[in-house]
Order: C-alpha cells, then sequence, then structure tokens
C-alpha cells in the first residue's frame, strides 16, 4: 500500500502497476503509513489542523474507519494487540511535551514517556518500529541539528523518553542515522546511513543493518545518491521497499522532484514508480 496524491493505492511489486485504489480521507496531509495483517488494516497519520493530527484505521475488506488516536507517528506491533504513537501535548502552563505512548485499539495507556519540549530545543518522533519479538521499540527523533535512532524497552519502568531509551551510533561513525525499521525474521535493526557531520563524508545515503545490541553494522544492503526517507521489509524480510528523493534540486530544475519508490531483493535494487509519500508493504 501507498500514499499517493491523496489516495490510498496498492501497487504491483515490482511492476509498479496499480492494482487497488481505496478511498481515505487523508485531511490535509497524510504520513506514517503502516499494514497490521492481523487486523487487515492499514494506519496513518492525518492533518486535521496545525496543532492536531489523529491517527486514522481503515480496515481494507470493508473500508470501514475509525480514528484511534492522536498523534503524528504511529506503528502497530506485531502481535496486533497494540500500537504505539506519537504525539505533540501542548502546554498551557508548561511546555509543550513530545509524547510517546503504547496503547490498546480499546483506548488504554498501557505506558507513556514524555520530555519537555523548548522552543529552542525542538524535538519530534517518527519512524516508530517494532520488533519482531515486541520487546524492542526503536525510533528517530529529529532535533534542529540533526538526528538520532534510539531503541527503547517497551515493558521497562521509566518515564522519560530521551533518559529511558539509548542512542543507535556505530563506534567511530559520525554518519547520521535515520529512518529506522526491524527487519522481520532476523531481529536486525537497518537504517539510512546519511551523510552527517564528518566533512569529508561522500554525498550517499546507505541502507545498513546493525545488529541492536552492539550497533555493529553486519550489511550494507543498498547505497544510493539521493536521500532515502522511507523504509518498509515484506513480511519475510528478503524483499525491501524504499522511497528516495533528491536534496537539493537537479541542475536547471526548480524543485527537487517527486520521490522515486525502489525495490530491493537479494542484492539488487530496481526503481518501481514514482510521486509515492508514504509506503507499507
Amino acid at each position: 500500500m501507498a500514499l499517493r496524491r491523496g489516495i490510498l493505492v496498492e501497487i504491483a511489486i515490482p511492476s509498479g502497476e496499480i492494482v487497488g485504489e481505496l478511498e481515505a480521507d487523508q485531511g490535509d496531509g497524510a504520513s506514517s503509513l503502516v499494514h497490521s495483517p492481523l487486523r487487515n488494516s492499514v494506519l496513518f497519520s492525518r492533518v486535521i489542523t496545525a496543532a492536531r493530527q489523529e491517527i486514522v484505521e481503515i480496515g481494507l475488506g470493508d473500508g470501514g474507519t475509525d480514528v484511534v488516536a492522536v498523534g503524528h507517528t504511529v506503528a502497530v506491533a506485531p502481535d496486533g494487540q497494540r500500537f504505539a504513537v506519537g504525539r505533540r501535548e501542548l502546554g498551557e502552563q508548561a511546555p509543550d511535551q513530545e509524547v510517546l505512548e503504547i496503547r490498546t485499539f480499546d483506548g488504554q495507556v498501557l505506558h507513556r514517556w514524555a520530555d519537555p519540549v523548548a522552543p529552542e530545543e525542538p524535538v519530534r518522533i517518527s519512524h516508530l518500529t517494532w520488533s519482531p519479538d515486541v520487546t524492542r521499540l526503536a525510533f528517530q527523533l529529529r532535533f534542529e541539528d540533526g538526528t538520532e535512532v534510539r531503541i527503547l524497552d517497551p515493558a521497562a519502568d521509566g518515564d522519560s523518553l530521551q533518559q529511558d531509551s539509548r542512542e543507535v551510533q556505530p563506534s567511530g561513525d559520525l554518519r547520521m542515522l535515520t529512518a529506522p525499521q526491524f527487519r522481520p525474521g532476523t531481529g536486525t535493526l537497518t537504517v539510512v546511513d546519511g551523510p552527517g557531520l564528518d566533512p569529508d563524508a561522500r554525498q550517499v545515503w546507505r541502507i545498513s543493518e546493525l545488529e541492536p545490541d552492539t550497533d555493529a553494522v553486519t550489511e550494507v544492503l543498498v547505497e544510493a545518491d539521493r536521500a532515502v526517507t522511507e523504509l518498509d521489509f515484506d513480511p519475510t524480510g528478503e524483499h525491501l521497499l524504499y522511497n528516495q528523493q533528491h536534496s537539493h534540486p537537479p541542475r536547471g530544475e526548480q524543485t527537487p522532484g517527486p520521490p522515486i519508490l525502489s525495490h530491493w531483493h537479494d542484492g539488487s535494487s530496481t526503481e518501481v514508480t514514482d510521486d509515492v509519500t508514504d509506503i507499507a508493504w
């Protein structure tokens, strides 16, 4: 499934043929698309106002729509019983907070982490992903001057998002990690390894696999000359979809151009289609 031009489409891989469309009210924009096979549904975040985004679930069988939470990023656990959601909580007498919650689909909050967000230190959660055994939750934190990938134990005590999680960073590597995704069948964490603080770093984006306990790079799956923004594996972990886009407009053009959706399998990549804003296998 993919978000494209205000509609939800089903795309055949690797041909890129559109084989189905589903009506979906995406408000003023949608992101964080995720597929839950056990629930036979997709979820995404849609913009209602500048200060409010909500998580919508759409049944793939009947097209029924439910608002299940408020938030700007979502990930359904592999067991289909709970989901993680990130949201901004606006404070009236206190600083805003960036909040991560684990919730059930009947509205129960199982755990909540929150950190104050000062105007001069913006932070935002995105790219939530569960490990196949649901013992880890990884996510991206975006700051004003860069990003971090972090791992959290969803069963651990604590209530501080940053204190109770740990940053993922291979030893001695100054490049910037983004867009984490656990790979089914392996338990490894796949990340986008992009140009970061090292002034001599090549302008290349790598899709790399990490061992989540040691942060050691076990394999580089893809090298790309455009920024990779989203990843998603099929249930076997053998096929990967990823979106990439020029960080700057190509020479002679005014805009960077539409995102390019590509398919990786068995060591090689092919372009599938373009103009897809978010993806879910």
